[in-house]
């Protein structure tokens, strides 16, 4: 009865080391979250494309760290996919700052966009994305503000087209 009772405990002792660890693996404790629906990237060739990526901008006096998802047209995680720019001039784009599994700083002021960059290759991938936010203050309620950007170009002409969604109505969130 000692030994079932000891090989108990020991089994207890295991399980929750083991989901304690796993626990720690999601350790982004969210302050705040929207749902962001119509994300596409879409790649046709170099004179075939829909794009869109999320400009996320920091209201507050804090850098505040982000975590985004994006999830595909059968709800499959697709944020490997995505590609965090600042706005520095390069290519036609911001500066590239990583590629990254989602999960990123904005500084204080600052404004980063993030997004499914097209692809040298054929692909189509539309679903939605989340956002969440955190920061070392925990009394912050609203810090981000953001709009999900279109752009589009179908044709050798110079013409391009897009346009640009306020997320969350425009909201702090």
């Amino acid at each position: 009865m000692k030994l079932f009772r000891k090989s108990l405990i020991l089994a207890v002792a295991m399980v929750a080391f083991i989901c304690s660890g796993a626990s720690a693996q999601v350790s982004f404790n969210v302050q705040g979250k929207v749902l962001v629906p119509g994300v596409i990237s879409q790649y046709v060739n170099s004179v075939g494309y829909l794009q869109s990526y999320l400009i996320l901008s920091n209201i507050t006096d804090h850098d505040v760290r982000v975590k985004v998802t994006y999830y595909g047209h059968d709800g499959q995680d697709m944020t490997s996919l995505g590609v965090l720019c600042d706005g520095s001039y390069s290519a036609g784009y911001g500066t590239v700052l990583q590629s990254t599994d989602g999960e990123f700083t904005i500084p204080a002021y600052g404004t980063r966009h993030f997004g499914m960059q097209n692809r040298p290759s054929l692909h189509c991938v539309l679903g939605h994305a989340t956002v969440a936010w955190n920061s070392d203050d925990p009394k912050m309620t609203r810090a981000l503000i953001g709009v999900l950007r279109y752009n589009s170009k179908n044709g050798n002409s110079s013409a391009a087209g897009g346009g640009v969604f306020p997320i969350n109505n425009g909201q702090p969130w």
